[in-house]
């Protein structure tokens, strides 16, 4: 009996052996990985699909821990730096959210922002003759002009469609290079400007359709009024406060 008991107790010791031994190796591994494992980081990653120009609220973003090989140039790391801003692009889940893809809400591709209350962005095409020679900016007010074709009267019609029209946004583009001692786009003596190729407008829903009918069945002219005009159509639909 006293044998039988040295054999149980000697296998048990055996056991517990092996057994501590393999938790000390698997420790030990564990303690050799953490020492050769990447560093990681926390960045802002997009939870919730963004769309442009839409606030940022707290449910679109989040910290996560990213090795730091993985980690995108650029990426911000702090949700007080996204919370509460604008996205420049659409947002997708998944990303990391660097910067660009953050507008401040004075940047111009956070245009929409200063729509006023009631009013649209209506988009036209610049050109020239179109945008007063490319002098119109953001802020400015303009008439719009259409001159229909009016063949049966022997020439084209020409009237005033809306006065007093906010400019929120010029899209301006680089100008061609010039070729030789010419300039693009026979603009001499512009060197080298920037020059707008659309101009979006602050307009009322019936405005809207006006614009819409007056550019599908005429030509579109913009009148540039100057900063002071308080002319008597100034008060006409149309007039906006910059403020809103």
């Amino acid at each position: 009996m006293g044998r039988r008991a040295a054999m149980v107790l000697w296998s048990l010791a055996l056991v517990l052996a092996v057994v501590t031994t393999l938790v000390v190796r698997n420790q030990m591994e564990a303690w050799r990985r953490s020492l050769h494992a990447e560093p990681t980081r926390a960045v802002v990653v997009v939870v919730k699909e963004v769309a442009p120009h839409q606030l940022i609220d707290g449910a679109a973003v989040a910290l996560r821990q990213v090795s730091v090989s993985g980690i995108a140039q650029g990426a911000l790391t702090r949700l007080t730096d996204v919370v509460g801003r604008y996205a420049a692009t659409r947002w997708f889940p998944g990303q990391q959210v660097v910067q660009g893809m953050v507008t401040p809400d004075s940047a111009p591709a956070a245009f929409p922002l200063s729509i006023p209350a009631g009013y649209r962005a209506f988009t036209i095409a610049d050109d020239p003759v179109t945008g007063v020679d490319h002098l119109i900016s953001p802020g400015d007010r303009v008439d719009v002009l259409v001159a229909y074709a009016d063949a049966a009267h022997g020439g084209p019609k020409v009237q005033t469609v809306l006065t007093d029209v906010l400019v929120l946004y010029a899209d301006h583009v680089p100008p061609a290079k010039p070729a030789g001692n010419e300039t693009a786009g026979g603009d001499a003596g512009t060197g080298g400007s920037t020059r707008a190729d659309t101009l979006t407008l602050a307009v009322t829903p019936s405005q809207a359709e006006q614009l819409e009918y007056a550019r599908t069945f005429g030509k579109l002219h913009l009148v540039l009024r100057g900063p002071s005009d308080t002319g008597a159509d100034a008060g006409r639909e149309g007039s906006v406060s910059q403020g809103g």
